[in-house]
């Protein structure tokens, strides 16, 4: 019996062949960064990872590595695992959430505390700033090289979480593992310049009109 649930989501992955990684609709940068930092992760391992969204990503997101590879629903095929990212309750899955129930084992990574708990592993915990810290986590307990790309979508996750570090649940853990990230290729300005300065035209006139 593994009593970390952490350490227990790092066996189920590292025995999966076929892994479904599936964000919350109206995605952040913490959904989506999990996603794609643990997709990012697990392919090199010879992993076949379907990475999901009900939703569109929006446009802020997009510069993201692999944000391209997001589908909106998950092709009928087994699965071994499905992974539910910082989604909060099976609520939040929208129409992702048969797909996530298919699979013969789901495990939960969240930072949220709320009691609508569904996966077979669930591993929360609220201390963490972000979803993205405890992926960070457990890409290092599956012995995965932090990548500047895996290092870029961790970093958007616990930046946003944390209202660029500003927030009160900003912590020593957070920041250490912000500056590891940026050891291993993440840019903090450059992400700030995407997630914060990019506004669609509509968005733009909107704001505008609201001025």
């Amino acid at each position: 019996m593994i009593g970390d649930p952490l350490e227990a989501a790092a066996v189920a992955l590292r025995s999966a062949a076929k892994v479904l990684l599936a964000c919350h609709v109206n995605p952040d940068g913490d959904t989506m960064g999990s996603a794609l930092a643990l997709g990012l992760a697990l392919r090199p391992a010879g992993k076949e990872v379907t990475l999901a969204c009900a939703d569109e990503v929006p446009l802020p997101y997009r510069f993201m590595p692999g944000s391209d590879s997001f589908l909106r629903a998950v092709p009928e095929e087994a699965l071994d695992v499905a992974v539910a990212l910082d989604c909060d309750g099976e609520r939040r899955l929208g129409a992702l959430a048969p797909a996530v129930r298919r699979a013969p084992c789901v495990i939960e990574i969240d930072h949220h505390t709320g009691t609508d708990r569904f996966g077979d592993i669930v591993a929360v915990d609220s201390t963490a700033a972000a979803t993205s810290v405890l992926v960070y986590e457990l890409i290092r307990l599956l012995a995965r090289p932090i990548t500047p790309d895996i290092a870029t979508n961790l970093f958007v996750g616990i930046m946003t979480d944390t209202g660029s570090f500003r927030f009160a649940n900003t912590r020593a853990r957070s920041l250490r593992i912000a500056a590891e990230l940026v050891d291993c290729g993440a840019d903090p300005y450059r992400i700030a310049d995407h997630v914060y300065e990019t506004r669609s035209y509509a968005a733009t006139h909107l704001l505008g009109r609201a001025l």
